[in-house]
């Protein structure tokens, strides 16, 4: 095995030692721009994928600074400063070097309407409570009366007394939407866990019965209300007046309420 030379080994430290001041140089050019300039302070702040949320309620939320040093912000503490507001179920915040924050929000939608002690509560696809307000603000979301509600907290998962699950009303909801029945519910009656009753935005009313079966019940629904406008005996004049039971056993009742 060829021994290094005396030569060789002057080069390899000249090498290294040029390595160091290279090294040392970068280091101190970026101790200058980390500390003494505002170079990676933050000036661009980009906000994503939100709709419910403005830009600015966003970022206020987030508790970023303007100016701050990138790389001094705490990114976890961004995200679940975020997470805290009802409307944000996910936040992915990113740096972007060298003065820019990227924040990637994903925001709960208004799925359900409900009618509580003269105000309403909006929840999401998963009985989360998003908002209060005293009017129901959008036309096209079921709004449900009957509920008996445990102590409401906005962000969190809506509670039921005697043991009920808002699950029950969810499921219900989103098997609709599939058998695209949800956009033409106007109002659910909540009686118990084993019956409801719903109205639609024609006016004809459903007696549904118990949350059981809930997705072939709901189809049969759609069936009966097709062939009820294709022979007639349902149409716009009457619409208003048209009672659909499912509550007598195997067979739907129907019927034409009196003016």
């Amino acid at each position: 095995m060829r021994k290094t030379s005396k030569i060789e080994k002057k080069i390899k430290k000249k090498k290294i030692g040029l390595i160091i001041v290279i090294l040392f140089f970068l280091l101190s050019i970026f101790f200058v721009l980390f500390t003494k300039t505002d170079f990676f302070n933050v000036t661009v702040i980009e906000v994503i994928n939100n709709n419910k949320l403005t830009n600015d309620e966003i970022i206020m939320a987030s508790g970023l600074v303007r100016d701050e040093n990138i790389f001094i912000i705490n990114i976890s503490d961004l995200e679940n400063n975020l997470t805290t507001l009802p409307y944000i179920k996910e936040a992915d915040i990113k740096r972007s070097l060298p003065n820019k924050i990227i924040m990637n929000v994903k925001e709960r939608v208004d799925f359900m309407i409900i009618s509580y002690i003269g105000s309403v509560l909006c929840l999401d696809n998963e009985g989360v409570l998003i908002n209060i307000s005293t009017t129901k603000e959008n036309k096209n979301i079921p709004i449900i009366n009957g509920l008996q509600i445990n102590n409401p907290q906005l962000g969190n998962k809506l509670l039921l007394n005697d043991d009920e699950n808002i699950d029950d009303i969810v499921n219900f909801l989103k098997l609709s939407d599939i058998v695209g029945l949800y956009e033409e519910i106007d109002e659910i009656e909540y009686i118990n866990n084993k019956l409801i009753n719903f109205r639609l935005k024609t006016g004809t009313t459903v007696a549904f019965g118990g949350l059981n079966n809930v997705k072939y019940k709901l189809r049969f629904v759609v069936e009966i209300l097709n062939k009820l406008y294709e022979s007639g005996d349902l149409n716009e004049d009457n619409a208003s007046r048209g009672f659909i039971d499912l509550t007598q056993g195997e067979d739907a009742v129907f019927t034409l309420k009196s003016n």
